[in-house]
């Protein structure tokens, strides 16, 4: 598995797991998607062994697979916390919503990608390691994570983890960026403390896994996962993008 495929399956995972473990469910069972309905289930009567319906959190109850929730900061949310008002228009299908959600993830993965050291030349990170810190980066944000916040306000200095991280010194990036104490977790007794020490603890399992070793996250990647073709005059890059409402 790529880099984009690990950090999808990490990802989506942490943000809406109880969508991902429905949708993998049928993954698992027939290998395949029905791209021709807005939820999943297969074909035929296999279909009654899955539920249509899932809880994305108390507050919102039991919906189907692709409607729209509110999430923690009160936004008209879907799949594994997609915006609406981030795109031009709300997948159909559960395989439009994965690529959405995979496009996203890119610009991540993106600025991980082209992270260079104190002298300029692009970090040698294995895969595991650009899941892991896109992991980090979609979950701070590009600049939570490249600079400090002091006193509630964001300052032009860099983030201790980020300083190791260009200085390619990984011992001490890891306790900077995943430990329960050190790393970006928050203030303790804060609700989400607990959940982002315990991702934190997983990006960093992640990070160590050694190259060439996948994490299972999924039965299934992505990219093996069919979605129906629809006629655009463009090229294949494009004809994705436009089919998922990006462009």
């Amino acid at each position: 598995m790529e880099a984009l495929d690990i950090a999808f399956d990490f990802i989506a995972k942490k943000e809406n797991a109880p969508l991902y473990e429905a949708i993998n469910k049928i993954k698992n069972y027939n290998n395949t998607i029905d791209s021709s309905q807005s939820t999943v289930g297969g074909t035929g009567s296999e279909s009654i062994f899955f539920d249509k319906y899932y809880e994305p959190n108390n507050a919102t109850g039991m919906i189907t697979l692709l409607d729209t929730y509110k999430d923690p900061s009160g936004n008209d949310t879907y799949g594994y916390g997609i915006e609406e008002q981030y795109i031009n228009k709300k997948a159909k299908t559960i395989p439009e919503m994965e690529l959405q959600f995979k496009e996203r993830l890119k610009k991540d993965l993106n600025f991980v990608d082209k992270l260079t050291n104190t002298k300029g030349k692009r970090l040698n990170l294995n895969d595991n390691q650009k899941a892991a810190i896109t992991s980090l980066v979609y979950n701070l944000g590009q600049t939570g994570f490249k600079y400090k916040k002091i006193n509630g306000k964001r300052t032009n200095q860099l983030t201790n983890a980020y300083t190791a991280l260009i200085n390619e010194d990984f011992e001490t990036f890891k306790k900077e960026a995943f430990d329960k104490d050190e790393g970006f977790v928050g203030k303790k007794g804060t609700p989400d403390y607990e959940g982002l020490v315990n991702r934190r603890r997983e990006e960093q399992e992640l990070f160590e896994t050694p190259r060439g070793t996948d994490k299972d996250f999924s039965a299934q990647p992505i990219d093996n996962v069919e979605i129906e073709a629809e006629p655009l005059d463009s090229t294949a890059n494009i004809m994705a993008k436009t089919r998922a409402g990006l462009i």
